[in-house]
Order: structure tokens, then C-alpha cells, then sequence
């Protein structure tokens, strides 16, 4: 009502804007006046204006109304899951086309949003979901969890990853498990992804050979790095042939095999934030 009556400076064009009679109009901002202490108004049976104390009355009054706009423009955001934050677990191959490609349309739709990204191996991913330390996890699946619903995104082709100066590095033809078994291997153990080195031993395991492991690391970058300066080759996925690094060569495999990345949530409630997510990727 003093937001009317101030930007009118007339009660009776004040009180049709209100839809209500000119009296009771004039009742409350003597209500109002008085429960503050000071006059808001200067009145005449002609004029109406406003003290330096009502102007200063009004500015605030905007900013209040101005504040529960905002209010309820979050609120709303927060329901519809446009806003709030969520954390997303990766593993390493998907940095290079999948995470950058689903964070950039995600931002674009809901900058509301807040995305925090943590690299995790897939079973450092599930422990983290369990733990509901992440929302959700781009990792390597099958997984075993009964908490957690999984679902297939895309297979990944996997390819020999060898020192520039190693024997079969100028070889242009396929390679295959026969050729690769007696040279000392790097993997990732076990315990980090069981999906991915089960993958790789059955490769071998197949042709009847079993690798020659000699080192292990956690990180898929990291196994790059040991191949470059000769501790070893390697098997990555595909595309890990993005990297441009000068002392390491990618060969593809004569018998190629693959795995499945998979998005993975918990089963026992899906948030707007993560629903919002998990309609982007289900969509590209």
C-alpha cells in the first residue's frame, strides 16, 4: 500500500490501483506512520509528497520487494533442480570427448548449478557413491552394487600404447596378444577398476598368453608417463590416442575388445540437480 501511495502521490489514484475505498487506505499509512514514529507523507487537501524520511522509506521498500523476488525465483530454481550443486565422479578416458562435451551443454541449461568434478578410479567412484560423497559417476562398468543403478553410455576400443623406440613401434600392421606377451606390461591393479584389468587379462587370456606385468599404477595418465620412458607398454582405450606426447606410439589391436562406460547413481532417490544431469546424457 505505501509503494502506491508513494509512486501516485494521490491516495484516491492510490486506492483505485488497490481496488479499495480512499478511507481505509489512508487509515493504514496513519498505521504505518505511526507504528515507525516519523511521517511518510507531507499532505494538503491539494498535494501529497514525500518526506526525505519517506523517500529513504520507499527506496528500502523496493529493495525488500526487489529480495522476496529473488527469494522466490531460488526457490522455485531449487525445486525445479536448476539450482544447487552437483558432484560428478570421472575415470580418466572420458576427459577427453564425453566429461567436456556433458559439463559444457549441462552449464549451458542450468548455470544455476554448481559442478564440482573429482577424478576417482571406478572403485574409488563407488565407494564414493555409497558414502554419498559424489552424486554421480562416469566410470567402467559392470559394478557390483545392489545401491546403485548403472547405465551404458558407451563402449571404448582399446589399443596398444608402446615407446617410441620399442621394436614393434614402427610396425603399421595390427598387433596382436602373441606379439605383446613377452614384454614387460603396466596396468592398473585390480582393486582400482575390475572391469578394466579383467578386459585386458581376458585379451590375453584368449590367444592363450598371459601378460608379463611388471608395474602398476592408478592413473591412466600416469601409465603413459611409464611407457614414454620405457618401464613397459601398455593397453589404454582409444581415446587416449588424442595425447600428443613425442616419445609414446598407439597401435591398434588385430583382435580389438572393449569396455563399457556407464553412468552410475544411487537407487534411493534421484535429486532435480541429478535428474537434470541424467536427462543431458541420456539425451546425447
Amino acid at each position: 500500500m505505501f509503494i502506491a501511495v508513494a509512486e501516485e502521490l494521490h491516495f484516491s489514484n492510490a486506492a483505485k490501483r488497490l481496488k479499495m475505498a480512499q478511507p481505509p487506505l489512508s487509515q493504514q499509512i496513519k498505521n504505518l506512520e505511526k507504528e515507525i514514529g516519523i511521517p511518510l507523507f507531507l499532505r494538503t487537501k491539494r498535494h501529497v509528497e514525500l518526506t526525505e524520511a519517506g523517500q529513504s522509506f520507499l527506496k528500502n521498500a523496493y529493495a525488500i520487494i526487489k529480495s522476496l523476488e529473488n527469494a522466490k525465483e531460488e526457490a522455485v530454481r531449487i525445486h525445479n533442480g536448476e539450482y544447487g550443486q552437483l558432484i560428478v565422479g570421472f575415470t580418466g578416458s572420458v576427459t577427453f570427448d564425453l566429461l567436456p562435451n556433458i559439463i559444457r551443454l549441462f552449464r549451458e541449461r542450468n548455470p544455476y548449478i554448481n559442478i564440482v568434478l573429482k577424478q576417482l578410479t571406478t572403485s574409488e567412484q563407488v565407494e564414493a557413491l555409497h558414502k554419498k560423497e559424489i552424486h554421480v559417476g562416469l566410470l567402467v562398468s559392470p559394478i557390483d552394487s545392489l545401491q546403485l543403478s548403472v547405465e551404458k553410455l558407451r563402449e571404448e576400443t582399446f589399443v596398444a600404447v608402446l615407446p617410441k623406440d620399442h621394436p614393434l613401434a614402427d610396425n603399421t600392421a595390427k598387433l596382436d596378444a602373441k606379439s605383446l606377451f613377452n614384454h614387460p606390461f603396466i596396468t592398473t591393479p585390480r582393486n582400482t577398476g575390475p572391469a578394466f584389468y579383467d578386459a585386458i587379462i581376458s585379451f590375453f587370456h584368449k590367444s592363450g598368453y598371459s601378460p608379463n606385468i611388471l608395474q602398476e599404477a592408478h592413473d591412466l595418465h600416469t601409465i603413459i608417463s611409464l611407457v614414454s620412458f620405457g618401464m613397459g607398454i601398455a593397453l589404454l582405450p582409444s581415446p587416449f590416442q588424442t595425447i600428443n606426447h613425442p616419445r609414446v606410439v598407439f597401435r591398434e589391436l588385430n583382435d580389438p575388445f572393449t569396455i563399457n562406460i556407464s553412468v552410475a547413481f544411487p537407487k534411493d532417490g534421484v535429486s532435480p540437480q541429478l535428474g537434470a544431469f541424467l536427462s543431458l546424457i541420456r539425451e546425447i
